[in-house]
């Protein structure tokens, strides 16, 4: 179906969910109201609530289905926009990182665990940089806990994560990260002699002499205008094969269209997150 045709069967949908809700919700209040003058009309209004609350329940469930496809047509076109029709996706595909890429390269608390998971599989060229691009999620619990649908912990990480091309290659990692006590590892911290830097960031090498090479003064300051220009927690990792890990903590799933009902606010929410990204490579000058 056309972005067109889902939009119409959407707001379709919306007025028959919102009428079926009114009628339910409706029978239940007035079965209660009736009990105690006539509890046969109660009775009946609580057998006839059903026969609407049932198919109410298929009909949302049916608006949500229609509601994705919509996200990954609009999704789709943004993304055609902005790095051409060569641009590859899978919007339900997974998306793997280089685990020794800041944050996930430091080490669990004794005692935790931590979930992690990425989706959508994003590939593209852009300014003749090639990227991959998708949406990555740590969670924190306490290491016997089992794993389910509802579980709830400490989200450390949500939010955007890109590889491009660099053209440095240090021998070792090298690790920026937006200051926070989660991603620290002690042993491998590098003091930078800038004072302005190393309140705001931490600095992780195996071997320092690395870190220096690469964060040169005009690297610093780029580095602190990414994370101005950014909307949440910044880390960036310099890889020995020569790719830059660029991940942005802003608490919530890039391509997440749970509350974007309407396809143009869809797009201008996703367009405009998406270019944040690509303002952060155009910074960077890769």
């Amino acid at each position: 179906m056309t972005t067109e045709q889902l939009k119409n069967e959407l707001n379709a949908m919306k007025n028959k969910i919102l009428i079926m809700r009114i009628i339910t919700h409706g029978l239940v209040i007035l079965g209660l109201v009736a009990v105690p003058f006539n509890f046969f009309i109660s009775l009946l209004c609580w057998i006839i609530a059903p026969a609407f609350g049932i198919p109410l329940g298929r009909i949302i469930k049916k608006r949500n289905k229609i509601s994705n496809q919509l996200a990954d047509n609009v999704i789709g076109y943004v993304l055609r926009d902005v790095f051409g029709d060569d641009v590859e996706y899978d919007l339900s595909g997974e998306f793997k990182p280089d685990k020794e890429a800041a944050p996930l390269y430091f080490q669990v608390p004794k005692g935790r665990v931590w979930e992690t998971k990425g989706r959508y599989n994003i590939k593209a060229a852009y300014n003749g940089v090639n990227i991959e691009l998708g949406n990555y999620y740590i969670n924190e619990m306490e290491e016997n806990h089992q794993w389910n649908e509802s579980s709830s912990g400490c989200t450390l990480f949500n939010g955007p994560w890109l590889i491009c091309d660099c053209g440095r290659k240090p021998e070792c990692v090298v690790s920026v990260s937006t200051k926070s006590h989660y991603f620290s590892n002690q042993q491998r911290i590098v003091i930078i002699d800038d004072e302005q830097f190393s309140k705001r960031f931490w600095v992780n090498a195996k071997d320092p002499r690395e870190a220096f090479a690469i964060l040169t003064p005009q690297m610093m300051e780029i580095i602190s205008a990414v994370a101005d220009r950014s909307n949440g927690r910044v880390y960036i990792s310099f890889m020995p094969d020569g790719k830059m890990h660029i991940g942005v903590d802003i608490q919530h799933c890039l391509f997440n269209a749970g509350n974007c009902r309407d396809a143009e606010e869809l797009r201008k929410k996703f367009s405009e997150e998406l270019r944040q990204l690509t303002d952060i490579i155009d910074t960077l000058n890769v």
